[in-house]
């Protein structure tokens, strides 16, 4: 499904944009060290002057610490996905 911004450009739609974000990011997940949990959207923003959409996803990681045992960690990852093409064009680690 696609939209039309006021400037009359045809996009894809936010639902879209989130979908193409989560199967890029599970197919990166074997990089990224293994099965990831609990993956959720966490924020979508639309950058117009780019056509750009910006897909937040959290996940759990859990850490293996010999010493003092393990633990879960929230961490974040956004992905830029081309509001026109539907490609995602880069991840990036978001700080919290």
């Amino acid at each position: 499904m696609t939209v039309m911004t006021n400037g009359g450009d045809i996009i894809i739609t936010v639902k879209e944009a989130v979908t193409r974000a989560y199967k890029h990011f599970q197919g990166l997940q074997e990089l990224l060290g293994g099965p990831l949990e609990n993956i959720r959207l966490e924020e979508v923003e639309f950058l117009e002057d780019s056509l750009v959409w910006r897909v937040t996803l959290g996940f759990d990681r859990t850490l293996n610490r010999p010493l003092i045992g393990d633990s879960v960690v929230r961490e974040y990852k956004v992905f830029e996905v081309d509001a026109r093409s539907g490609f995602v064009q880069g991840m990036k680690i978001r700080q919290v």
